[in-house]
Formats: C-alpha cells, structure tokens, sequence
C-alpha cells in the first residue's frame, strides 16, 4: 500500500488522495466540488490536529 503522509498521519491518509493537491488552484476546485458532507467530514478529522501538523512541517 502506497501512503501519501508519514506514519504520524495515518489516520488522515483516507484524506490524502482528494486533498493533497499540488497546487491552491487545485485545493480550490476540489473545495468547490466537494459536498458539504466530504468538507465536514475532512474537516472534523484534520481540525483537531491542525497544530500538530503545522509543527510536523
């Protein structure tokens, strides 16, 4: 299995394929395309570890 985020993430790595995008102008198409729930759903997941991922980078 291929994993886009390090081991620290895995519980995100569900998100990564549709959110870990090369560019802003590609994170704001997939923003626009998304369902209200898709953006809650990632929301509430990623959210609550914001910090710690800023502090990863």
């Amino acid at each position: 299995m291929t994993t886009m985020l390090p081991p620290v993430f895995a519980a995100l790595e569900p998100f990564a394929s549709t959110w870990c995008l090369a560019t802003e102008a590609q994170r704001w198409r997939q923003r626009h395309r998304s369902t209200m729930a898709e953006l809650t759903e990632f929301y509430d997941a990623f959210f609550p570890r914001v910090e710690e991922a800023i502090e990863y980078c």
